[in-house]
């Protein structure tokens, strides 16, 4: 844990990524070991993306806590979905909230997956740019989860479901082509 300057809340999570490439994620910069619960994310120039989609997708996660604030910076450069994964405690039960770009999407989305029934809980209506970076932030604070994108909030909503799960991580699908960088996660 980093300890607090300013009055900010401690750093729990930080991992730039910002290491030699590979197939795997291995520890973030914080020493949380990054564990593969569904095909596996790697490391390619300096960036997190999705290296071997497993059922088309793939879930990568580190301990946290279960209320949070955490900002990573998401691209799609594809048909793709790139997402911050949170609350999750099984591959068919948890939250994501990032970028859907496959056809018929193209927006800003918050999910739930609960036993692989999918609900919707924010949809910001608004086109990625292909290749864009954006910073999709996400507070968690019991049943409250409020999404930001480029620090402007574009939706919150009230969710009990999972409420003590503490996994965080990335979840992408569909191509692997999305990248992530800078996952910074702090105490709420």
């Amino acid at each position: 844990v980093v300890p607090l300057i300013f009055g900010e809340p401690a750093v729990l999570v930080r991992d730039s990524f910002n290491r030699n490439d590979a197939v795997s994620l291995g520890n973030a910069e914080t020493g949380q070991l990054w564990t593969d619960h569904n095909g596996s994310h790697g490391i390619t120039s300096g960036l997190a993306y999705p290296s071997a989609l497993l059922g088309a997708y793939a879930i990568s996660t580190v301990p946290a806590v279960a209320d949070f604030d955490a900002t990573v910076y998401l691209q799609a450069t594809g048909a793709d979905v790139i997402s911050l994964i949170f609350r999750y405690s099984a591959n068919d039960n948890f939250i994501l909230a990032g970028i859907d770009n496959r056809a018929g999407e193209t927006d800003f989305e918050m999910w739930k997956n609960v036993a692989s029934a999918w609900t919707n809980l924010i949809d910001y209506n608004v086109a990625p740019v292909l290749s864009q970076w954006y910073a999709i932030r996400v507070v968690a604070k019991g049943s409250l989860l409020s999404m930001y994108l480029d620090g402007v909030l574009i939706g919150s909503v009230t969710e009990t479901f999972n409420q003590t799960a503490s996994l965080i991580g990335l979840y992408s699908a569909a191509t692997q082509t999305g990248r992530a960088n800078d996952l910074i996660v702090r105490t709420a």
